[in-house]
């Protein structure tokens, strides 16, 4: 098998024991740290002498948990010491602010690893300990073949396809396919998207899900896809912003504000409503829709207490003769706007 191209995930979890200790720690650098494997990984952070009195101090590596015995942690402080380093005594002077770097040297084999590193008084080793936890996990690049389980099936990832197999043929499952995100790959098997997480599969949920000239649309990492039916099908670059305090999404350039998870362009449904005419109104049997865009739209009609009493699509007539005397939200739905008129009902 060729050596795989992948992704360490490190995060870095502070764990305080005891607020009792003369010194404290504080990040300098971030916590979540993405780099290829193969590469030397720093988690910057300072310790810091509360006191007005000389500390004296000592860090230990205490254990590490690696998925390989090719993947090593070590430590600077003054200089940098190799694997077989496991501890120091350290002295730090008062009101003093001293750097430490924790580094995780990866190999090419995937999984998840822990190591943890404590510091404390040594004249109070056990009331002063203060530790920290490097996590470590792979995501994937699909360059090579590997097996994977998934709905008590078994799936076979070649270069970026899924394949399945029958004695020693391999068939290629049609619908399926890689998303980009992060610097790691998805993977997509009919519509469930997978990311490999802890050296397994599971269910991708960071992705908005929206309705887009009445499409699903699905935004992951900068781009946003449509599922044709049989695959994820990438159709552009997405991004999510505010302008002048209102959310909105801008798709390829484009910006559209979100109506009932629709996007409408922006400022563009307000030019609507005021071509859109709705008569008679009051009405007793028949409302009509005179101006819509596209000769159709869906409209939702909702009552005075929230409750979707009809909801059909139309050409530009909407029969209420079975709704009560009362007045109503007429929602129309177009391809590319969303309108809401009120409407009063008459017996």
């Amino acid at each position: 098998m060729k050596n795989r191209a992948l992704i360490i995930t490190a995060i870095i979890a502070l764990i305080v024991s005891n607020i009792t200790a003369q010194f404290s720690m504080e990040w300098t650098g971030p916590q979540l740290i993405q780099e290829p494997v193969n590469s030397d990984i720093e988690f910057d952070f300072n310790l810091i002498n509360e006191t007005s009195s000389t500390l004296e101090l000592r860090w230990r590596l205490i254990e590490n948990d690696f998925p390989t015995d090719k993947w090593d942690d070590y430590v600077c402080d003054v200089v940098c010491y190799d694997s077989s380093m496991r501890a120091r005594d350290l002295d730090i002077n008062s009101d003093t602010i001293f750097p430490i770097i924790l580094h995780i040297a990866t190999d090419n084999d995937e999984g998840f690893g822990t190591s943890q590193l404590c510091f404390w008084e040594r004249a109070d080793s056990a009331g002063t300990i203060q530790c920290i936890t490097a996590r470590a996990t792979t995501c994937w690049n699909f360059v090579d073949t590997m097996e994977i389980s998934h709905n008590s099936m078994t799936y076979y990832v070649i270069e970026g396809s899924v394949y399945e197999k029958s004695g020693t043929t391999y068939t290629m499952v049609g619908a399926s396919g890689t998303i980009s995100y992060m610097d790691c790959d998805l993977l997509t098997i009919g519509e469930d998207i997978l990311e490999f997480e802890y050296s397994e599969f599971a269910e991708f949920t960071d992705y908005k899900e929206y309705v887009y000239n009445g499409e699903d649309i699905y935004i992951i990492d900068g781009s946003y896809y449509v599922y044709d039916g049989s695959k994820y099908v990438l159709q552009g670059d997405a991004e999510e912003d505010k302008v002048d305090g209102v959310n909105v999404v801008i798709l390829d350039g484009d910006t559209f504000e979100l109506f009932n998870n629709e996007l409408v362009p922006l400022g563009f449904e307000t030019v609507i409503e005021s071509t859109l005419q709705v008569y008679p109104n009051p009405s007793s049997d028949i409302v009509n829709i005179f101006g819509l865009q596209h000769g159709t739209a869906h409209v939702d009609m909702i009552d005075a207490t929230g409750r979707l009493v009809l909801s059909e699509k139309t050409n530009g007539e909407v029969n209420v003769s079975s709704l009560p005397a009362g007045t109503y939200s007429l929602i129309i739905k177009d391809r590319t706007y969303i309108s809401t008129v009120q409407v009063s009902i008459v017996r």
